[in-house]
């Protein structure tokens, strides 16, 4: 008798958990609560699939959504230095990682609709102008909200109708 035996690693059991039977070889790794332009999401098996092995720290220049970098740290346990010019959005990750209960709390005080929607948006733009000081927690769930329920650019977007839903919003909050 023949033993057989599968040698899996890690990071192929995580491409198998992404494979599609779609037409994409890989499926969209939903680890990121941010939706961000340019986003890695459906490209994260893919540029998995491209790392050695022996990978145990990525440096990652313009982290964005983060897409990426959640999967190689969450899912590999690879070690994610991250950095991006954008300091609001810095500021949104440190502030993730650092203190999640708080900006969920901060996060489930904002109501989805659009009279909100405008309110933070202007705040924001003030913040960035330099008229006001915001402390580091607002200044995340302001930038969340606000970029989590855009439709267009940042600050130059309008809400989205698909994202102005309570239950889609807790949804989101709670990822």
């Amino acid at each position: 008798m023949q033993v057989f035996q599968l040698k899996y690693n890690q990071k192929d059991l995580f491409l198998s958990s992404l494979r599609s039977n779609g037409s994409k070889r890989y499926k969209r790794y939903l680890g990121s609560p941010l939706r961000y332009a340019g986003g890695k999401s459906l490209a994260v098996g893919y540029i998995v699939e491209l790392l050695p092995d022996n990978v145990r720290k990525v440096v990652s220049p313009f982290i964005g959504g983060a897409s990426v970098e959640i999967a190689l740290a969450n899912e590999l346990n690879i070690e994610v230095i991250g950095y991006d010019i954008f300091d609001i959005l810095v500021n949104y990750w440190q502030v993730q990682i650092e203190k999640p209960e708080e900006l969920f709390t901060k996060l489930s005080e904002l109501k989805p609709d659009r009279e909100e929607y405008y309110r933070i948006k202007s705040i924001l733009k003030s913040y960035w102008d330099g008229n006001i000081e915001l402390d580091r927690l607002t200044l995340a769930a302001y930038y969340f909200f606000n970029h989590n329920l855009s439709y267009g650019p940042g600050f130059l977007g309008w809400p989205s109708s698909v994202y102005l839903n309570e239950k889609r919003y807790l949804n989101m909050i709670l990822k």
